[in-house]
């Protein structure tokens, strides 16, 4: 369901979000989850202003009981500094309200304006936990993507996720038997790993459209910074593209079994190689095809 309309991107609210509403209608929980709701989208909005200031593009925003998820007009490369930018103005903006909410329950106590701030805080210091599709696991994937590339920092946070989504349901059960409040970290931990595992699928057909576009990219920069790898023979291409770093245009040096060099592949070649004959040929194959 569309709420709200801001710069052509469409903000919506997950069906599974109505239902939570109205389990905390029920339960007569109205201003706290009017509290969330209002933290969450102020929270997702500042993303989208962040995205568009660094000129992606955000088609559609759909807004879940934790967070959000956008949609783009098209697939981008991952792209470390615009993933890390974009992820910390999120939990910035939270502890700005926060900060301006605590100045103004200073001087006017109200117990809506107290809920927001604690909201802002809490959600600020959650976002930036390592964990995708949060902020932080963002930012560390920014990070990480500069050493080990996109998919295998993408794979090292989704099991990160994993095992902080276990320990979210043991905590929010043991506190659901002792207090009977645990249900909405428990909640979070189901959210968390479905996201996660939603990201880990996605990470390798955006690293696939990433490397299908460096061509242009190199051909629009007219310069790009280059990569060599060094790779045995018998090798198979899916893991010398599990070894390419964004930004990057690589070059793959071969050698055979003694450390001698037989010869050399750029990653278009590569790529088209593994089109065409698939992912599991070693490179040593595809470098004879392609000096036929």
């Amino acid at each position: 369901m569309t709420i709200l309309n801001l710069k052509n991107v469409k903000f919506k609210i997950n069906v599974f979000l109505l239902v939570i509403l109205g389990i905390y209608i029920y339960f007569g929980y109205l201003t706290e989850i009017t509290v969330i709701i209002l933290t969450v989208t102020m929270h997702e909005i500042s993303h989208v202003l962040a995205a568009n200031k660094l000129d992606v593009k955000v088609k559609e925003f759909e807004i879940f009981p934790f967070g959000g998820v956008a949609k783009l007009d098209s697939i981008i490369g991952p792209d470390p500094n615009i993933e890390i930018k974009v992820a910390l103005v999120g939990p910035m903006v939270n502890f700005l309200l926060a900060l301006i909410f605590m100045l103004i329950n200073h001087f006017l106590s109200i117990e809506f304006i107290e809920l927001l701030l604690k909201c802002n805080f809490y959600m600020g210091v959650f976002n930036l936990l390592p964990i995708l599709p949060l902020d932080g696991g963002r930012i560390l994937r920014g990070v990480l993507s500069y050493v080990l590339g996109f998919r295998k920092a993408t794979r090292i946070l989704t099991y990160i996720a994993y095992g902080f989504s276990v320990l979210f349901i043991i905590l929010g059960t043991y506190i659901y038997s002792i207090k009977e409040n645990g249900l909405y970290i428990i909640l979070i931990a189901i959210f968390l790993f479905i996201a996660a595992n939603k990201e880990k699928r996605m990470a390798a057909f955006i690293f696939i459209k990433e490397v299908t576009e460096k061509k242009q990219q190199l051909l629009k920069k007219r310069v790009m910074k280059t990569q060599h790898l060094i790779v045995f023979k018998s090798a198979p291409v899916n893991l010398v593209l599990k070894n390419f770093l964004p930004k990057k245009f690589h070059i793959i040096i071969i050698i055979d079994d003694n450390g001698n060099i037989i010869g050399t592949i750029n990653e278009i070649d590569l790529l088209n190689g593994a089109i065409e004959y698939g992912i599991d040929i070693k490179i040593e194959n595809l470098l004879i095809k392609k000096k036929k």
